[in-house]
C-alpha cells in the first residue's frame, strides 16, 4: 500500500514535468505533447445534449438546423486542434480547415485580445499556445434520419493535413493586385486611381476603417497557393484557410443542398473550381498609401453576347458594359480571340493570331478617347481616364475571348510582347506621295479640295459631292477640334493631330492595315469598301505602297 502510495507522487510529478515544458518551450517538435481523445457530444432530436450520458442543460441545435443536417446525411461533425491547426470533418471526411505554426499562431494570439467585445478574449489568446501542443477536440454525433443507416466512421487517429494540388498551369493569373489601398472615409483606390472613376464604385464604411485602425491593422496581404489561402497582417503571417480540390468540393456539394436558391451559387462553384489552380496576390491597405504595384498582364476575360464582361466563368457585376450592338459588330467583323497589351501611352491589339496596327498617344490623345468612347463603347469618358491612368501604373494583357470562341492561353512570360511589323519594301515603285486639304461642312460633305470648289469639279467628271458616313461625321464633330491632320513618315508610321497637337500615332504594316480594314469595314458602313472592284484595287495596289506611302492630308472641320 505503501508502495503505491509513492508511485502517485511520482506520476504526478512527471505530468506537472510534461506539462510544465510543453508550456515553456515545447510546441516545435512537430507534432502535440500528446493527444486527447474528442469529447463526444450525443444530440438528441430536439436538440439537446449529453456528454458521456450527462446531459447538457442548454439546448444545444435547434430542430431545424437538426433536420437540415439529417437531409444532408450529416452524422458526425469533428473539430480537432492540434500541432498543425484546426481539422474540421464531416462523417470522417475532411472540410477546409484552418492551418497554423508557430509564428502564425503567435499573430493571431496578440490579435485576439484587440478585439473589441469578443467574450473571453484574454482567455482564448492564452489558450491558443496549449492547441498546439495538447491536441484535442469537439465531435457532435447526430441523430439519425428516418431510414438511416449509420455509417462506419473511422475515429481520429493522427493529425491530417491537406494534400496541396499539383499544378502544371495556373488556372487564373499569375497576377498581383497590390496597389489596392481606402483612406479614412473608407473610399477605395488602385494605387492613386479611384475605384469609382473605373466603375467599381468600392467602398468601406468609416466605422469599418477605424475599426481596423484601432486594431493596428494597416495591410492585409492575400496569396492563393495550391494548399489554401496564406494571409499576413501588416507583414506577419496568420493561420491559413488549407483545401485543396477534394475539400472544396466537398463543401461547394454540402453549400448547393443546403442553398439551392442562393444567387451566388454559381458563382461560388466557378470560384472553388479554380482557386487551388489559381495564382494570384492581393495587398489592401487601410491608410491611403497602396503597399506596392499592381500586375494585370495575364488576364483572361470572356465578352458575352449581351454586352457583359465574364472573368473565370463568372459574369461581373453591373449589368452589360457594352452596347449589344457594338457585339453585333464586333461579331461581323470577325472578331473572335483577342489579345491585347496595354502599355503607358501605348495598345496593341492581336484577333486571331493578326495583330492590328500598334496604337500610342499623347494626354491630347487620352482626351480624344475619353471623349469618343461614350458614343463608340458606351464607357464613361471618366471611366476611360481612370483606366488609362492604371495603365501608366502596370502594365495590362487582356486575353478577350468574343461568342463562339474560348481565350487563347497567355504567353508564358505574362504580357503578350508589342507586335513587330514587316519593314517597308517597295520594290520597283517610287513612294506615293499624297498632300491634300480638305474643308468638310457640317453634315460631312467635302466641299473644298485645296483652293477648288468641289462644285467647280463636275465639269471634269469627279462627284461635286464626296460625303463622309454620318458615323464617321459624329465622330469628328465630339473632339471639338477645327483642324485634322494625317502625316506619315513613309517608314510605316503615322501620327494624327488636333489643332496642331499631337494626339495619336499608328506603326503599321500592310498585313494589319488589311486586318483593320477588314474589322472597321461593318463598323463604319461604307458603301464603297463593299464594291468588288474597290476592294481589289485597295487589297492588289494600294495596301502594299502604303507603309511607304508619305501622306500629308489636312482636314478644316466646321
Amino acid at each position: 500500500m505503501q508502495a503505491k502510495t509513492r508511485v502517485w507522487p511520482a506520476i504526478l510529478a512527471v505530468l506537472f514535468l510534461t506539462l510544465l515544458l510543453a508550456a515553456c518551450g515545447g510546441g516545435t517538435s512537430g507534432k502535440t505533447w500528446f493527444n486527447l481523445p474528442s469529447a463526444r457530444l450525443d444530440v438528441q432530436p430536439n436538440g439537446t445534449a449529453s456528454y458521456y450520458g450527462l446531459p447538457i442543460p442548454a439546448q444545444l441545435v435547434a430542430p431545424a438546423q437538426i433536420e437540415m443536417l439529417q437531409s444532408l446525411d450529416a452524422q458526425e461533425i469533428e473539430a480537432r486542434f492540434g500541432y498543425n491547426g484546426i481539422r474540421a470533418s464531416l462523417n470522417g471526411d475532411q472540410l477546409p480547415s484552418l492551418a497554423w505554426d508557430a509564428e502564425s499562431q503567435q499573430t493571431l494570439q496578440e490579435l485576439v485580445p484587440t478585439v473589441p467585445g469578443l467574450p473571453y478574449a484574454n482567455l482564448i489568446s492564452n489558450a491558443l499556445p496549449w492547441l498546439r501542443k495538447v491536441g484535442s477536440g469537439v465531435a457532435i454525433e447526430l441523430p439519425l434520419a428516418e431510414g438511416a443507416t449509420r455509417l462506419d466512421i473511422p475515429r481520429w487517429r493522427s493529425e491530417a493535413e491537406v494534400t496541396p494540388e499539383v499544378v502544371d498551369t495556373p488556372s487564373f493569373g499569375p497576377i498581383e493586385l497590390s496597389s489596392v489601398t481606402f483612406d479614412e472615409q473608407g473610399n477605395g483606390f488602385l494605387g492613386a486611381v479611384p475605384l469609382s472613376s473605373l466603375g467599381a464604385p468600392v467602398s468601406l464604411p468609416p466605422a469599418t476603417v477605424q475599426l481596423l485602425n484601432s486594431l493596428g491593422v494597416e495591410k492585409l496581404t492575400i496569396n492563393t497557393q495550391p494548399d489554401g489561402l496564406h494571409l499576413t497582417l501588416n507583414e506577419r503571417p496568420l493561420p491559413t484557410l488549407a483545401y485543396n480540390a477534394e475539400s472544396l468540393g466537398r463543401t461547394m456539394g454540402l453549400v448547393n443542398k443546403l442553398m439551392p436558391d442562393l444567387a451566388m451559387g454559381d458563382t461560388l462553384n466557378t470560384v472553388a473550381s479554380v482557386l487551388p489552380a489559381a495564382d494570384a496576390t492581393i495587398a489592401v491597405t487601410f491608410n491611403g498609401e497602396p503597399a506596392g504595384v499592381t500586375d494585370l498582364r495575364n488576364l483572361n476575360v470572356s465578352l458575352n453576347a449581351d454586352g457583359s464582361v465574364s472573368a473565370l466563368g463568372i459574369t461581373l457585376p453591373g449589368g452589360p458594359m457594352l452596347p449589344a450592338s457594338l457585339m453585333q459588330q464586333l461579331q461581323d467583323a470577325n472578331l473572335q480571340n483577342v489579345q491585347v497589351a496595354l502599355n503607358k501611352g501605348g495598345l496593341s491589339i492581336v484577333n486571331n493570331g493578326q495583330p492590328f496596327p500598334a496604337i500610342s498617344w499623347t494626354p491630347a490623345g487620352v482626351d480624344l478617347l475619353a471623349t469618343l468612347a461614350p458614343a463608340l463603347a458606351g464607357v464613361s469618358a471618366d471611366q476611360v481616364r481612370g483606366i488609362v491612368n492604371v495603365i501608366d501604373q502596370s502594365d495590362v494583357g487582356l486575353n478577350i475571348a468574343l461568342p463562339g470562341a474560348e481565350a487563347a492561353p497567355a504567353p508564358a512570360e505574362g504580357a503578350a510582347a508589342a507586335p513587330t511589323f514587316a519593314p517597308v519594301d517597295l520594290g520597283d515603285f517610287a513612294p506615293p506621295i499624297i498632300q491634300a486639304q480638305l474643308q468638310m461642312d457640317a453634315a460631312g460633305n467635302v466641299t473644298q479640295l485645296g483652293n477648288i470648289a468641289m462644285a467647280d469639279v463636275a465639269s471634269m467628271g469627279i462627284p461635286a459631292s464626296i460625303a463622309l458616313p454620318a458615323n464617321v461625321v459624329d465622330i469628328l464633330k465630339s473632339t471639338g477640334a477645327k483642324q485634322l491632320s494625317i502625316v506619315t513618315d513613309g517608314q510605316g508610321h503615322a501620327d494624327v493631330t488636333l489643332d496642331g497637337q499631337p494626339a495619336i500615332s499608328l506603326d503599321f504594316d500592310s498585313d494589319s492595315l488589311r486586318a483593320l480594314l477588314t474589322t472597321l469595314k461593318p463598323m463604319i458602313n461604307v458603301p464603297l469598301l463593299d464594291n468588288p472592284v474597290v476592294s481589289q484595287l485597295i487589297d492588289e495596289q494600294i495596301m502594299p505602297l502604303a507603309p511607304g506611302a508619305q501622306v500629308n492630308i489636312g482636314v478644316a472641320l466646321p
